[in-house]
């Protein structure tokens, strides 16, 4: 039903591209008015007997669903836009990104990083992103060493989106490097990888990994998997409090 070009969809659309977080919260509302005026005629003309019960109860059940999805983004969306942002706090900057979310990726396929750079940039995910090409590489640039020394301490990577299989030194031992540093423990890292080994996947989870993603092969999949990654990490989900702004250790 979303993608069949109803006015639900093009809203949600609208919604993904926001530019700030109470555009999206606004777009999604429409978006969760039209499910239920769909909603609504479809039950009446589920009563009316004009369409068969078998044909219209499917697009009953799916317009349900949709308008329960909906409505808890709009809910969970505007309480934390709500706790996020005083009453009296100056409104957002129109164009900027959401809070200034970064993005860290770890990849060292040239292809892959391409890949998944314009997967960001076609859903309009247009958050700072910056690219690591190896372990050593990206874990200097969390703990802000090397050429990253002098990176302010205060802005770390809202989600970081590793690959496993990486020169140096692999993404299993960076993600546990992360979870066992005091300031850098609580980063949310989502595996995105080609790796289709049952064991990978295990040890991501063990060793802490928030979510993991087998890079889709299909580039049209691929985008929505980097669509949905936006949606909750830039968007939906919350940090802890006081998240990414301690300083990390600088030494071995």
């Amino acid at each position: 039903m979303l993608r069949a070009g109803t006015s639900i969809g093009a809203n949600v659309e609208e919604a993904l591209a926001g530019i700030s977080r109470p555009d999206f919260i606004a777009k999604m509302g429409i978006a969760s008015k039209e499910a239920r005026e769909t909603r609504y005629w479809l039950r009446l003309l589920h009563d009316s007997k004009i369409v068969p019960s078998d044909r219209i109860d499917t697009l009953i059940q799916e317009a349900e669903e949709i308008c329960r999805i909906l409505t808890a983004i709009v809910k969970t969306s505007t309480t934390q836009n709500s706790k996020l942002k005083p009453q009296n706090s100056e409104p957002e900057t129109r164009g900027q990104p959401m809070l200034q979310r970064s993005i860290l990726l770890v990849e060292d396929n040239p292809d892959d990083e391409a890949l998944a750079l314009r997967a960001l940039k076609q859903n309009n995910i247009l958050n700072e992103v910056t690219v690591a090409h190896d372990g050593v590489e990206a874990l200097d640039y969390l703990f802000r060493r090397g050429v990253h020394a002098g990176r302010d301490a205060g802005k770390q990577p809202a989600v970081i989106l590793l690959d496993l299989k990486l020169p140096k030194i692999d993404g299993l031992e960076v993600l546990k490097l992360i979870r066992a540093d005091e300031h850098l423990k609580l980063l949310p890292v989502v595996i995105l990888t080609s790796s289709r080994e049952e064991q990978d996947l295990v040890n991501g989870y063990r060793l802490g990994a928030n979510s993991y993603i087998r890079k889709p092969v299909d580039f049209t999949k691929f985008v929505e998997a980097v669509r949905q990654l936006g949606v909750y990490w830039l968007v939906l989900n919350e940090p802890p409090p006081g998240n990414g702004t301690q300083r990390g250790k600088t030494g071995d």
